[in-house]
């Protein structure tokens, strides 16, 4: 992974993956992710699908109010990428969460896995198909955002998802 990639997030910019789907992916740091959801004129816009993006799986205990035991094997034995839909959730920032359903997943190895962890801090994943994004004009146009080939960083598009609740019941969806 370059560390002009690492510069930029932390700066404030914006990572753009086209999947092999058609897909676009959107990947800004935590931190900035209020501000990059306002600048690229998403607030109030719903994408297909939104996640937060963790390398280290302690960090999942900031955002879980109610963290349930089983979710730790879970995480730690699933061997496809897995992202789970937790409730309640705590420390989200103002303006980040735009879908109802924010789901978090613990990125363990690879490029994505070194770039959130030389990072230092949560990323934020937006998955839009292009024509539910209305904001795909603006961010060509846009000097935050940083394309990237989906061969750049594996982003592991379809990840199994699943619900799990704080008395460790659980639902998957996929």
């Amino acid at each position: 992974m370059k560390k002009e990639i690492i510069y930029d997030l932390r700066s404030g910019k914006v990572l753009r993956v086209t999947n092999a789907d058609g897909s676009i992916s959107l990947l800004f740091s935590m931190k900035v992710a209020r501000d990059c959801i306002n600048s690229l004129g998403m607030n109030g816009k719903e994408p297909d699908f939104q996640e937060i993006l963790l390398a280290e799986m302690g960090q999942l205990q900031k955002y879980i109010a109610k963290f349930p035991d089983v979710a730790w094997d879970l995480m730690e034995f699933s061997e496809k990428p897995l992202s789970i839909l937790f409730h309640p959730l705590q420390n989200i920032p103002d303006g980040v969460q735009l879908k109802e359903n924010l789901f978090f997943r613990w990125v363990k190895k690879g490029d994505l896995h070194q770039m959130i962890f030389n990072l230092g801090q949560p990323v934020v994943h937006i998955k839009s198909k292009v024509h539910n994004l209305e904001a795909l004009e603006a961010l060509k146009q846009s000097d935050k955002v940083i394309d990237l080939q989906a061969n750049e960083i594996s982003l592991d598009a379809n990840p199994k998802l699943m619900r799990l609740e704080p008395d460790g019941g659980f639902e998957f969806y996929n």
